[in-house]
Parts: structure tokens; sequence; C-alpha cells
């Protein structure tokens, strides 16, 4: 575990080791201050812990920050109920964004002197004023700065109303004010990994909320010939016609009337038509430009609304922080084949956007109709994506201070938005570059999903190159040899290369990588200038100044978006969620070992916690005549690991270099085999090359009949000649009682006149050493290996450096191989035929593979038999 000590102002990353599975707060007081007197609480994340707790139940998890503070000092630790609506105003934009700081009632100076504190060069000493009403109202104002503030466009020389989802410019620094959610898990998990971690359960994603319904058109006005009466000369003449007809047919001269008559009554008509139609027009206009205005405010509405959707699905680094730190059930969200799977936010500007309004149909829209749709058609002051899913590969380019901003923000939100099962995270760099990246060391991502413990950041070209190697080559093993294409639906590693020179050249190393030859990928390049990127960058993000004013290329589309405000944060905002993210353990994340304890104690495995005579004369009166030789060596995911002897071996092979436990692990095996049959049936010979210090303690059991160290040329050949003449001894006895083996000697009926064949258990420490300098004796004991299997006759071969001291004859009589950490893949392939030996990790001793059979490995976390403390350290050590 890992954790932060806060001191007087100073903090020291302590990796801290646990050495007893039942140590205390109190454990590790004493650890971190060197007396156990009590004097000191700790302080843990703000609250005290109790001194008397469990470690493992503590809630102190790797990333935490812990300070020291006098017995009593300290307040209580406050409690996880339901919380009032908090109002915050989070710095949401610009490169150093991720500050959040509580609103309360009242007037609140913002700026570099500011009560709330904005640390930039665009920024003012005084620069604004944000105001709380108590019905949480937000509003703010400028305060005569030099650069101005701005809400939604709009100069803030007046108070200006800062809604939720309103953004705030202040110089190069842009805020929002919004009421903290509160979606913290319902309940908190149980330790997890040895109490380091606690598991993060991620719930299924909420459906996404129901899109707006669309807007209608406005009705076009009718055309200025719709709606006017006709008036022609058939109007006029028809009735004239027919009215002189009938005075000429009938000769009465009142028919004439109609030739007056009729023709005013259609001029009339005509006249009122006309008034009419003007009236109408007007009135269809004036709809018209209503419906317009309603459209305008419509669209407005949405737009909001849109910038609003867009910063819940493209998240500030002040949000990312909330989400940690809650924790929200909204970590971790994000799963392959979800639409925004590797969309990240790059920054705050204007975004295409298509306005949510109904179909025109068979109608035309109108000019003013088009000219208000093509001016919403752009988003301002909207949240700026850069996408990376499908192999997507974002270079960023400019000053490199700027540059890393963008780059560690982009970092940021893929860790806090995706799962380490499901985006593991490799960071390639440069040697002078390292403490750049020296904060990622703590994101759960980094770290090697194969369970070594070790971090996925390498600062070395060498090992860079080796590692774009081993990925290309394990994914062509795989089977799958296609160059990037088609879309990602699985898991991908996120790529983030700060050096040059891996990109550079026919044979960059990198360049393969990028191309998705490592499986599926998306990919982060930091540059100077933006030739110096791959071809395999599918956007640029150009970073045109210090204050973060940036451009952004999609290269797929040849689309460009300016004015766009990056959003980066500081190395200290990184490390900070690195190390909230640091606590929280994927439990979708299948690591092989995960479950298993950092340390694990024989005697509760053997039942004997505390160790009794009576309890061990038990054991051995229970096993009757034939005992098996079966002990436990530690335990498994599965339960306790016993090994047989018999079963297993019987013979058997052990490596594991400085530190890794081996020596532990024959001792914890000889005392589980002692603990479990009598010297009647069961004794060992102990051979240690280098000195005997490893069977120190084991020498005193009834059973061990010979401890032999510091062996020599003489002194092999007479431990030989005794060997030899065991097997010797038993051949005769198994001859003369008719027996063809040990087992079937047992089986006789009891003669007192019977000589007692106990099985003889042969341990040989640092036989590699034993056979560069007698390669002899190495032989010749393999093989009293192969003739004294039928004479109950073991042996148990253990080496730091397996290379070259492991034979195939040897492999091919040790059925039962245990690797502990070994230096090298070839080291582990020798003993248990896997190269993972070699990724178990320095903070993991103790820690081994078990190959019990063909293609059977498995994890195990190895007993300590000598007191769950190592190398004279307490329960705790840092």
């Amino acid at each position: 575990m890992q954790i932060v000590l806060s001191d007087r102002g100073r903090e020291h990353e302590l990796d801290v080791l646990v050495h007893d599975p039942d140590a205390t707060v109190a454990d590790l007081v004493a650890a971190l201050t060197g007396r156990d007197d009590g004097a000191a609480d700790l302080e843990a994340e703000g609250e005290v812990v109790a001194a008397d707790r469990r470690l493992d139940r503590s809630g102190i998890r790797s990333g935490a920050t812990v300070r020291l503070v006098p017995r009593g000092s300290a307040a209580p630790a406050g409690t996880d109920g339901p919380r009032p609506d908090r109002l915050e105003l989070a710095v949401v934009g610009g490169l150093d964004a991720g500050a959040r700081t509580p609103l309360t009632p009242g007037r609140h100076p913002v700026g570099r002197e500011g009560a709330i504190r904005l640390d930039h060069d665009t920024v003012s000493a005084r620069h604004a004023e944000v105001t709380v009403d108590d019905d949480g109202v937000v509003t703010v104002v400028d305060a005569g700065s030099l650069n101005g503030t701005w809400v939604g466009g709009a100069a803030a020389t007046e108070p200006r109303l800062l809604d939720p989802g309103a953004v705030a410019r202040l110089g190069a620094v842009q805020l929002a004010a919004r009421v903290v959610a509160d979606d913290r898990p319902a309940a908190r998990g149980g330790p997890g990994r040895g109490g380091a971690t606690v598991p993060f359960n991620r719930p299924p994603r909420p459906a996404p909320a129901e899109p707006a319904p669309d807007l209608p058109l406005p009705e076009p006005p009718r055309a200025e010939s719709e709606g006017r009466s006709a008036f022609g000369l058939t109007t006029i003449l028809a009735p004239l016609v027919m009215g002189g007809a009938m005075v000429a047919i009938t000769g009465e001269i009142r028919f004439a009337l109609f030739l007056v008559l009729t023709p005013l009554m259609a001029i009339g008509h005509a006249i009122d038509g006309r008034r009419r139609g003007r009236r109408n027009r007007r009135r269809d206009r004036a709809r018209f430009e209503r419906e317009i205005d309603e459209l305008r405010a419509g669209l407005a509405d949405a737009a909001d609304a849109a910038r609003r959707r867009l910063a819940d699905e493209r998240p500030d680094p002040a949000e990312l922080l909330r989400r940690i730190e809650e924790p929200s059930t909204r970590l971790w969200e994000r799963r392959p084949g979800h639409q925004d799977w590797l969309c990240l936010r790059v920054g705050i500007g204007p975004e295409r956007w298509t306005p949510p309004v109904a179909s025109a149909g068979s109608r035309t829209p109108t000019d003013e109709v088009r000219e208000v749709l093509e001016r919403a058609a752009r988003l301002d002051g909207a949240p700026v994506a850069v996408d990376l899913a499908e192999g997507g590969v974002v270079g960023v380019v400019g000053p490199r201070a700027a540059a890393l901003a963008v780059t560690r923000s982009l970092v940021v939100q893929a860790t806090v938005l995706h799962g380490p099962a499901d985006l593991p995270t490799l960071v390639l760099t440069a040697p002078d570059r390292a403490d750049d990246w020296e904060w990622a060391k703590w994101l759960p991502h980094a770290v090697d999903p194969g369970g070594s413990g070790r971090r996925l950041i390498t600062t070395d070209p060498d090992a860079a190159e080796a590692v774009c190697r081993a990925m290309v080559e394990a994914h062509e093993a795989r089977g799958d040899r296609s160059l990037g294409g088609g879309p990602t639906v699985g898991p991908a590693t996120l790529v983030v290369v700060d050096d040059e020179t891996l990109t550079e050249g026919r044979r960059a190393p990198v360049r393969p990588l990028l191309r998705g030859a490592g499986g599926p990928i998306a990919g982060i390049v930091v540059a100077a200038t933006e030739d110096q990127l791959p071809a395999a960058c599918t956007t640029v993000v150009e970073i045109r100044d210090v204050d973060g004013t940036a451009e952004v290329h999609h290269v797929r589309t040849g689309e460009r978006v300016a004015d766009v405000l990056a959003g980066g944060v500081s190395i200290a905002t990184a490390r900070r969620a690195a190390r909230g993210l640091a606590r929280f353990d994927d439990p979708e994340l299948d690591v092989a070992g995960a479950g298993l304890p950092p340390i694990v104690a024989l005697l509760p495995l053997l039942g004997l916690d505390p160790p009794a005579p009576e309890a061990i004369a038990e054991r051995w009166a229970a096993g009757g005549r034939d005992p098996d030789l079966v002990g436990p060596i530690g335990v498994t995911e599965d339960g306790v690991l016993q090994v047989d002897l018999v079963r297993d071996g019987p013979h058997g092979l052990v490596a594991g270099t400085t530190g890794a436990g081996k020596s532990e692990l024959l001792r914890s095996l000889v005392a589980g085999l002692a603990a479990g049959s009598s010297p009647d049936h069961c004794t060992f010979v102990l051979v240690d090359f280098k000195g005997g210090s490893a069977f120190d303690r084991c020498a005193a059991l009834p059973h061990t009949v010979g401890l032999v160290t510091d062996l020599d040329a003489h002194l092999a050949e007479r431990a030989l000649r005794c060997l030899e003449a065991e097997l010797r001894y038993r051949e005769r006895v198994l001859r003369d009682a008719g027996a063809p083996d040990l087992p079937a000697y047992r089986r006789l009926p009891d003669d007192e006149e019977r000589p007692t064949l106990p099985r003889l258990v042969v341990v040989i420490d640092e036989f590699a050493t034993l056979r560069s300098e007698l390669p002899e004796f190495v032989d010749s004991l393999v093989g009293v290996a192969q003739r004294g299997r039928s004479l109950g006759v073991h042996m148990v071969l253990a080496t730091q450096r397996p290379s070259g001291a492991v034979s195939e004859n040897i492999k091919a009589n040790t059925n039962l191989r245990i690797a502990l950490r070994v230096q090298d893949a070839g080291d582990s392939k020798d003993v248990i035929d896997v190269a993972d030996a070699a990724r178990i990790g320095r903070d993991q001793p103790g820690r081994a593979l078990a190959r019990l059979g063909p293609g059977e490995v498995v994890p195990v976390q190895t007993a300590l038999s000598t007191g769950v403390t190592r190398g004279g350290h307490g329960p705790v050590e840092v």
C-alpha cells in the first residue's frame, strides 16, 4: 500500500508493508514515528482514525493522505448521512481547471487576491464579485478588471445571472456555479487486495434523458397576391351587356338601372376585399414574426439545454474530481459500446449543432427561417471533444507547459470515465521528462493487469521499445494481425507518448502500436510542433499561446474548430485525482491472484494457533500407519493450498530471487510436513550450499536426520554415498518383505521385527550454485531421485537463478514446481513453463505461481512459518 504523509506542509510518499494481518492503526503510527508511546493520533483525509482499529478495516487505502496529530487534538470523524444541497463555484476551463469552492449566501470577491483565488496572469487581483442570495441565485459582476468578465458572450458590467450550465469567463479562466450532486453509492464495499484498496462496484449506467420535442417551423406568411379580390372588365361588361339586352327586349327603362348599380357594386366589393386582404396580411405577418421570435427563443433554450447535456456528457476536471472524492456512482461509468466511449473534452468553444426542428415537409422555409437556423447551427461556449474510439489518436502540440496541461486533463478524464478493466494505460516518456509523469504512477489503470504490481510507465527508450514489441507480438500470437480498422467493441489500451524519438524514423517502435498492431488502442501524443506527430493521429489539438487558445483539427473530416479555450490541469491536480483513484479496485478486472492476502501465517493454516504439543500429537496419531505426506504451503483464491508430495510430486522444484520468500517457503514446507507426520513416518535431510541459514530453525525438528552446509567436493561425495546407501537399504527391506513399493510395504500386517521406513524428504537450497561447482553431484542426485520414486524418497530442489541449472532431466522428474518472483521471463519459463513469475512485484514477498501439473498454474500466497514479521520489523513497516 502506498500512502502520503503530510508533515509541516511537505508531502512524503511512503510504501507501507503490512507484515501482520491483524496490524492496527497504532502499529502504523508506531512505524511512522519510530516509537510506540501512543502520543500521536493518525488523521486520514481530515478525520481521526481510532488507534485500535485493524488497518485493513480503517478506511486507509492506497493514495490516502495521512497526518500525525497530538493525541486528542483533532476533531472527531464526520458522518456520511444525507447532505443538503450544496452550491459550489468550479473552475471548468483554462489550463489550471479543477478547483472547487463552496458558495454560501453573501458576496465573494474573485481574483488573484480574492476570497476565491484564481492564480492566473490574465486574472486581475480583484477581478469580479460573485453574489449568492438566500434563495441560492448566483450572479457575477466585473470589478473593473483589465480583461473583463463575460457570461454567455456578454460583458458582465452589470450583475448577470450565473445559471446552471452558464459559464463565466475571467481572462483565460472559466467558472461555473452549480449544485453539487449527491450520487454516492448507497453502501460502501469492504476492503480488497489485503486492505490496500476497496472494490468499486460499477452499476449499470442510467438511460440518457429523452430528447426534447422538435420545434415547429413557422408557417410562411401568405404572398401579396393571396386574399386579393379579383377585379376585371368581365365584372363590369357582363352586367352592361345583360342590362342592354333586357331593355331592348322588354322596352322597360327600369332595367337600365342594372347598367349603373352592378358596376358600382363590383367596384365596392373589390375595394373592400383589398382592405380585408391588407389587414389579413398584416395579421399573418405579425403571426409569422411572432413565430420567428418563438423559434429564436426555443432555439436559445434548446441551445442552453444542449450545452448542459454536453457538459454532462463531457465533464470538466472539477466534476471529475468530485466523482472521485465523493465517490460518485458515475465513476468509471463508460464501457465499450457506449456512444461516448473514449470521447474526451479538450476545451470550451464553438461546436456544430443541428437545431431540433420539425421537418418543413413540402414547404420551402423562408429566408428568415433559414437565417435563424443557420445562426443557431453554431453552439458557442460548448464543451469541445476529441474522439479516441476505434483507434483514434490525438496529437497535442504547442508550448510544452500548455500541451502537458491539456494532455494531463485528457488522461485524467480517460481514467475517471473508464475503468481499469476497460482501459489499461501505458505511458512512454523520455528520461528527462520523468518528473512530468511521476503523478501517473498512482493510477490503477497504469498497473500491470497481469497482477505483478508493475507500473506501466516507461522512461527508458529501450524499455519502451521492448514493451511495444511485446504488445505487438502478444497480439499476433492471439491470431489477429490486422492494423486498426473496425469498431472497438472491447477494452482498449490508452497509449500516452511524450518522447519524439519513439515516433521518429521508419523503425520507430510506437508507430505500429498506434496503428493498432498491438490490439485496440487509443493514443495521445505530445509534441512541440505538428510535423513531429505520427501519421496515425486522427485529431490534432494545436495550442496557440500559453493561455490555452487552441484550434482543433479533425483529420478524418477535415473540419477545423478555432477559438477554443483548451482545458488543462496542473500536476498537483492530476496527482490529486490519481491518488484518489488509487484507493479503488475495479472488480471487473480479471487479475490472477488479485484476491490473495499480502501476508499468510502458517499456524492458522495448520489449525495450531497457538501451537500445543497435545494438538500436534493428535495430528500425528490421526494419520494412522500410512499418513499422507501433505502440508499447507499457502493460500490460493480457492482456499488453502495443500501440497501432497506423493500425489503432486514425488519431487519438487522451487525458484525465487533474493527477497522473494524462497527460504521462507522451504521452511513452511518442512514445518507443514512435520506437523502432519511423526518422525516415524517422515524424515528430512536438509542441504544448504550457502551456510545453512535457511534451515537453522528446522534443524531442531525431531524429523531432521541430517543438516549439510557449506558443501565441498569431499562432503558432497560423502553425502551422495549416504543417500545411495539409504536407497540400497530400502530396496533390500522391500525385497525381503515382498513389497513392490513403500505404500504396499506399509499395508503389510504389523510385525514388530519389520523395520520402519519413514518417507525421506531431501531439501536442497541453492542447487544452481551447487550444479555450477559440482555438476556431477547434481546429476547423481537426479539419479537418486529417479530410483527413489517407489522407495519413499522425495527431493525438493530450490534456487535463485534456474536459468542453465534446470535441465530437461530435472524438469521431467519434478512434477511439482513453484516459482516466486524471479529475475526474468527465462527463469520463469524454466520452472513453470510460462513467463508470469517474472511479473511478480517486488512489493509482493511470498507471492508465487504453483505448477501442479501440465497447464495447471495457480497463484498462491505462501505462508510464513517463522512468525508474521520479516527481517526484525514490527507488524507494519514503512
